[in-house]
């Protein structure tokens, strides 16, 4: 029985030191937070993962363990986890769970700082019925109610691409609880670390990252231990790599990612080499899947989605230029307006200096003019006189109908064609039309958006002139009404009168717009008044803008 006793405290004291080793995987770098509970959270998501590992496959009750996961951010900086872990090691069975808190502080863009710790408990129980003739139901009890505390505690580091980290695997030291009274070597806590450190190169249009990872464990009570690997990404979707562990050998890793939210990997170990060295190999099976939406300001890194998230133009910069450059923006913009408007006062003025100079010059010659008309019809002959009163008289009666107090000036060739068939006849005028005069119209909207009021200061810039289209008002239920109008354009189609009507009031413009029936077309128009002088006042407005510096004027007659 003795030796019974020696071979159950063996394994047992073998299982308390060695079992609940989660860091141990050899696809660690599938959950980082197996290692260092700093982690958790860190995906940016809910993150569940999935491990199960088969040491020394071809022998009988070779120690098999599985691990599941759960951890997820609570919000921009904390992080929680829970963590199940289940090791059997022949006649040795081991169950724990742990709940791990993370917290992150943010030193610098895309660069933080974070600590993790977490506590559980564990439970040991040994298969004695396995062994034979083994009859000492004392000792049994002993060993098959068996419990202790665990937990861990880490700190890493995370500078854009690169990650490093240390880790304390036991931070209290096993205190088992026991129906009887057992005396049992306790593990000194703080007595193991891990350091890791890890970095991504981004290559071929960041389509490919190059990973390589180092650990280095130290121990109390075994050698100190390096284990590298290397992963290559491709293209996001594949990964394929090898790691070697000290005294333990080689391993093949690989595995595939699907829409960076599920991911399924696999490694697979040759036979052991060195102090170690067993001819048997180890696989392990990962199944590693996010849950939601990256949250956009949470830390985020994660071997499921490696894609680097395309930022906007300018969002290089740090939050503090970026406001600086904002406020620099302002400013340039103000001093512009400021610019602007001065100018357009000054503009204003000089205008408005030479209306008035021109219609002084004008009211003088209207003077001069009635004055020596005056003094030749009283050097005229009283017979004379009277016929040409008659002729006068004749005139107007004759043409009183058609134009009002408004005589028809052309002095140059206008921007559409304007044909007059005969004086008794000129009840409407004919316009010239085409397809690229509607485009050119509706362009401008896109050229003067920037600024709709800008002045052109050209010394004879009116393409128009002094054009009066003369109508009479048709039948058409949307017929334009009597009286004078600015015109500002003619479409042939309405769905592009109104895009152009939609885009002048976005610009800040009160247009409108009317059918002629007898020209087929729409005019659109931005003054309406009963009175042509301030029909003409109005168009010379919008005529010192580029934007309408061809306005006419269009008069619509009753029937």
């Amino acid at each position: 029985m003795s030796r019974h006793i020696y071979v159950c405290v063996f394994f047992f004291l073998y299982t308390t030191a060695l079992a609940q080793d989660q860091t141990n995987f050899t696809q660690f770098y599938l959950n980082p937070y197996t290692i260092n509970p700093s982690y958790a959270g860190f995906d940016g998501r809910t993150a569940i993962t999935l491990i199960y590992r088969k040491q020394w496959s071809t022998l009988d009750d070779g120690p098999q363990i599985s691990n599941l996961s759960f951890h997820t951010p609570l919000s921009q900086r904390a992080g929680f986890g829970l963590s199940v872990i289940n090791d059997e090691r022949g006649l040795l069975k081991s169950t724990g769970l742990a709940l791990s808190f993370s917290y992150s502080i943010p030193i610098a863009d895309e660069s933080f700082l974070r600590f993790g710790i977490s506590g559980g408990g564990s439970w040991n129980t040994v298969d004695l019925e396995r062994l034979e003739g083994f009859n000492d139901p004392k000792l049994g009890d002993i060993l098959d109610n068996n419990s202790g505390l665990t937990g861990n505690a880490g700190l890493s580091l995370h500078l854009k691409t690169f990650h490093v980290g240390f880790s304390l695997p036991v931070v209290f030291a096993p205190s088992y609880i026991s129906t009887n009274t057992i005396n049992i070597t306790e593990i000194d806590p703080f007595q193991s670390v891990i350091f890791h450190a890890s970095n991504r190169f981004y290559f071929n249009n960041n389509t490919y990252v190059f990973e390589p990872y180092l650990l280095y464990r130290m121990s109390g009570i075994l050698p100190p231990q390096f284990e590298v690997a290397t992963i290559l990404h491709l293209n996001h979707v594949l990964w394929a790599g090898g790691s070697y562990k000290q005294d333990f050998g080689i391993s093949a890793l690989g595995g595939i990612k699907l829409n960076k939210t599920l991911a399924i990997g696999g490694s697979y170990s040759i036979k052991n080499s060195g102090i170690n060295e067993l001819n048997s190999p180890t696989y392990e099976v990962t199944l590693a899947l996010l849950v939601g939406k990256h949250k956009r300001g949470r830390p985020m890194y994660s071997f499921v989605d490696t894609q680097k998230v395309k930022q906007k133009k300018g969002t290089g910069k740090s939050a503090s230029e970026r406001l600086a450059q904002k406020h620099r923006e302002q400013e340039q913009a103000r001093k512009l307006q400021q610019k602007q408007l001065a100018k357009k006062r000054q503009e204003d003025i000089a205008a408005k200096k030479k209306q008035s100079e021109s219609q002084k010059a004008e009211a003088a010659q209207k003077r001069k003019e009635e004055l020596a008309s005056k003094q030749a019809e009283q050097r005229k002959p009283a017979e004379t006189q009277r016929k040409d009163d008659d002729v006068v008289a004749s005139q107007s009666s004759s043409t009183a109908a058609i134009t009002r107090t408004d005589t028809i000036v052309r002095t140059h060739k206008p921007r559409f064609n304007q044909i007059e068939s005969s004086l008794e006849a000129i009840q409407i005028e004919v316009t010239e039309h085409s397809e690229a005069d509607e485009q050119e119209r509706l362009s401008r909207l896109t050229i003067h958006a920037a600024d709709p009021d800008e002045p052109h200061n050209e010394t004879n810039p009116y393409p128009n002139a002094d054009r009066h289209d003369l109508a009479d008002i048709g039948t058409n239920k949307n017929e334009i009404p009597v009286g004078d109008y600015v015109i500002i354009g003619i479409f042939k189609d309405e769905s592009n009168t109104k895009l152009f009507i939609s885009g002048l009031k976005r610009l800040g413009f009160k247009a409108n717009y009317g059918y002629l029936t007898k020209k087929t077309a729409w005019y659109v128009y931005l003054h309406q008044s009963s009175d042509i002088q301030q029909a003409k006042k109005a168009r010379d407005k919008f005529r010192k803008m580029k934007i309408f510096r061809d306005a006419w004027l269009l008069t619509v007659y009753p029937n």
